[in-house]
């Protein structure tokens, strides 16, 4: 692939990372048809700590997305995200990306809600599919948005955790082939030997 597919691959991850997965939208035993299908679980930095953010903020990013305005949403949200402003003027020089990031942000308030009334448990481990999970995460992460290295590790004692170097939140973008590489690196052992988990 080459480094804009990256990018573009790498930024629909990111897009749907302001949505938060929710592995029992469809109901658990609706979901469980899914199960059968999965060899592996791949999460990156999800909020699940949306309660420990800026709540005015999010009362600004809901009439922003009320409003039709996904550039005030997403200039509201990034703040929370602990997302600098290089880092934004970089993201809105790539057009792909930033259309990507405008798309998914208009639906952020639903799963915000989601989130405040389900939080970490729709995430749980007894919730997700019993198949091998890959937690990975930038290395200079600090908002307190998502989930910490230690908070991942209790919350999914089976999953491996891996941290790229150097990176923030903005990892599948700012590094999106060492982001590509380590996704793959992982998945491809499970279709080796999906006991493996590693």
């Amino acid at each position: 692939m080459s480094r804009s597919g990256i990018v573009v691959a790498a930024v629909v991850l990111f897009a749907l990372g302001l949505v938060a997965l929710r592995w029992l939208d469809a109901g658990g035993e609706r979901a469980a048809p899914r199960a059968r299908s999965l060899q592996s679980l791949s999460v990156y930095e999800p909020p699940l700590h949306l309660d420990r953010g800026d709540a005015a903020a999010f009362s600004s990013l809901d009439a922003a997305v009320e409003a039709g305005h996904p550039d005030l949403a997403l200039e509201t949200f990034f703040p929370v995200a602990d997302i600098t402003a290089a880092e934004i003027a970089m993201v809105r020089s790539q057009d792909v990306a930033w259309q990507a990031l405008r798309a998914g942000v208009m639906i952020f308030p639903r799963e915000h809600r989601a989130l405040h009334d389900e939080g970490p448990a729709m995430f749980a481990a007894s919730v997700l599919p019993d198949v091998p999970m890959l937690y990975l995460s930038g290395e200079l992460t600090t908002a307190p948005v998502y989930p910490s290295a230690r908070w991942a590790e209790a919350l999914w004692p089976h999953a491996r955790l891996r941290c790229l170097p150097g990176q923030r939140h903005l990892a599948p973008i700012f590094d999106p082939a060492a982001f590509a590489a380590t996704l793959l690196e992982f998945t491809n052992a499970q279709m080796r030997d999906p006991r493996s988990g590693s």
